[in-house]
C-alpha cells in the first residue's frame, strides 16, 4: 500500500526536513536516507517506524534545508581529532608504532561534511523525535484514507459476485428441467431394449445427478463472501487471510463453471471471475 507523509523540524541553526513514502511489500523493507550528523538517531527511528508500519517497501529520507544545493564539503576537524587521540592510544597500549599519516585518517568514516551543516543538540533532537512520530502519523492516515477507497471497490465487487449467484438461479432451474427431460427419455429408451441392472442404473443415476448439481457450491460460495466482508471489518492485519479467502471464492467459481455446461450460466461466472481477478489484484495492496 503506498503511503506518504512530511514534516519540518525548525533547528536552533536551520531546518531539517523529514519524509517517509512507500509502496507495497510483503514484508517490512525500510530504507533510511539521513545525514552522517543524524547517524546516531538511525536505531531510534527504525524502531520507531517498524512498530507503527507493519508492513510496505518503505523510504525515510532526512535532510536538511538547503543541502542538497550545496555540495562544498569541509573537514570534520572534531571527529579527525578525536580518531587521531584513538588511533594513538591503541597504538600505545599495542606497543606499535604511533607513526600515524594524514593519508590514513581521511580514509576513515564521515572525516568530511557539507560546508553550513547544522550541529545539533538534546533539544533539536527531542524536536526530531516529535517530528518522525508526527509524520508517521500523518503517513498512517494516508494509508487508512486509500484504504477506505479500497474496501469500498472491493466490497462493491464481492456484492457483485453474490449477485452472481442469485442470476444463475432461474437458470440452473432451467437447467435442471432439461437434465431430468433427458434421463427421462433415455429411461424410457432403455427400458424397451431389454432387462438391466436396476441397482447399477440407480447408482449411476444418482452419480451423475450429484456430478451436475451445483447447491452445494452455491452455499459454499456465499459463506465464503460472507466471511470475506466479515474479514474485511477487523482491525487486525488482514491481507493474507483475505487472499486466502478469495482462492476459496475462485475455486467455488470454477467449480460451479466446469459443473453447470450452461452457456448462459457461464457468461455470468465469467462476470465473477472478471470481478474475483480486480480484487486479487486490490488485495495486494491490503496489509
Amino acid at each position: 500500500m503506498t503511503g506518504y507523509g512530511k514534516t519540518e523540524v525548525p533547528l536552533n541553526k536551520g531546518k531539517l526536513h523529514l519524509e517517509l513514502r512507500s509502496v507495497n511489500s510483503k514484508s517490512m523493507d525500510l530504507n533510511m536516507q539521513m545525514p552522517s550528523a543524524l547517524r546516531g538517531l538511525e536505531p531510534s527511528f527504525r524502531k520507531t517506524i517498524t512498530n507503527l508500519v507493519s508492513r510496505g517497501k518503505v523510504d525515510c529520507r532526512l535532510y536538511f534545508e538547503n543541502e542538497s544545493a550545496n555540495n562544498v564539503q569541509q573537514l570534520n576537524y572534531p571527529l579527525i581529532k578525536k580518531y587521531h587521540a584513538d588511533l594513538n592510544a591503541l597504538a600505545k597500549e599495542l606497543g606499535m608504532d604511533q607513526n600515524i599519516h594524514i593519508g590514513q585518517l581521511l580514509r576513515l568514516p564521515d572525516i568530511f561534511i557539507k560546508e553550513g551543516t547544522p550541529t545539533l543538540d538534546s533539544k533539536d533532537e527531542k524536536k526530531i523525535e516529535a517530528a518522525l512520530k508526527k509524520t508517521v502519523a500523518s503517513f498512517v492516515k494516508f494509508r487508512k484514507d486509500e484504504g477506505a477507497v479500497l474496501e469500498k471497490d472491493i466490497l462493491k465487487r464481492i456484492g457483485s459476485i453474490e449477485k452472481a449467484v442469485k442470476k444463475i438461479e432461474p437458470f440452473d432451474r432451467k437447467r435442471l428441467k432439461k437434465i431430468k427431460a433427458k434421463f427421462s427419455v433415455q429411461f424410457k429408451a432403455v427400458s424397451k431394449v431389454g432387462s438391466f441392472d436396476k441397482n447399477r442404473f440407480e447408482q449411476e443415476l444418482i452419480y451423475y445427478i450429484e456430478k451436475l448439481d451445483l447447491t452445494e457450491e452455491k452455499v459454499r460460495l456465499k459463506a465464503h463472501c460472507a466471511y470475506f466482508k466479515k474479514t474485511m471489518k477487523s482491525r487486525d492485519s488482514v491481507g493474507k487471510k483475505l487472499g486466502f479467502i478469495a482462492q476459496e471464492i475462485g475455486r467455488e467459481i470454477n467449480t460451479i463453471g466446469s459443473k453447470a455446461n450452461d452457456a448462459d450460466i457461464q457468461r455470468i461466472i465469467v462476470g465473477a471471475k472478471d470481478e474475483l481477478e480486480k480484487i486479487k489484484e486490490q488485495l495486494f495492496n491490503v496489509l
